[in-house]
């Protein structure tokens, strides 16, 4: 498994058995393991990379989430929104999409006159 994906699983999985304090930092790092001391410093390049690329004004939003897990799950909600609001857009796209759809008999050049009547430069 590459560096990239075992980042990603941690990311996602969160850092297990890891005990961190509310700023993200590991409690008494010298009684881990080598194994868990690898884990907490790849959970701190991922924490690292997800505050380099977000903008100051989202970091504020989150800089409450302690691990890099919880910032992530922040950042999907912020921008994929609650599944209450991904239902609705998705009703509404099927919805404008309803609204466009051509009449069974109708021919082209009517329907496109007719969107075009109503657009006004």
């Amino acid at each position: 498994m590459g560096l990239d994906e075992e980042l990603w699983d941690i990311l996602e999985d969160g850092v297990g058995d890891l005990v961190l304090d509310e700023e993200g930092a590991a409690i008494d790092r010298k009684k881990h393991s080598p194994e868990q001391k690898k884990l907490y410093k790849k959970h701190h390049k991922i924490r690292g990379s997800l505050v380099t690329a977000i903008p100051k004004a989202e970091y504020m939003k989150m800089s409450d989430k302690s691990t890099a897990k919880a910032m992530f799950a922040s950042l999907c909600e912020n921008y994929e929104g609650s599944k209450k609001v991904r239902k609705e857009k998705a009703l509404m796209l099927v919805h404008q999409y309803e609204l466009f759809k051509m009449k069974v008999f109708s021919k082209c050049t009517q329907d496109f006159k007719l969107w075009f009547l109503d657009f006004k430069y």
